[in-house]
């Protein structure tokens, strides 16, 4: 039952992964990304991070998403941020937020 409401709200939830690129990509453009390791810039981070959590959370919780929901978040963001350009530490620190905010 649960993977078939996972297939059945699958092109919203890619939809809102997308969106959650959106943010990602406005909140650290490629020429920013040192900003969420940065420690002078930890503040200013942080509150992009809690912004970007708090779509995934919406997500999770407005589409009843699981645990393969939740992965598919994850891979969506991660491929989307690695196709912009994004690096390898930088999206995975990303992605593992995200899975921490959507809790499991």
């Amino acid at each position: 039952m649960i993977m078939l409401s996972f297939l059945r709200n699958r092109s919203v939830i890619a939809r809102q992964a997308e969106n959650i690129v959106g943010l990602v990509c406005e909140s650290f453009p490629l020429s920013e990304q040192r900003r969420l390791t940065d420690p002078r810039l930890k503040k200013q981070a942080a509150t992009a991070v809690r912004k970007i959590a708090r779509a995934a959370r919406t997500l999770a919780q407005e589409h009843h998403v699981g645990m393969v929901g939740k992965a598919y978040v994850a891979n969506k963001v991660q491929w989307g941020l690695i196709e912009r350009g994004y690096g390898k530490d930088f999206v995975e620190s990303v992605t593992t937020s995200l899975v921490v905010s959507m809790g499991s």
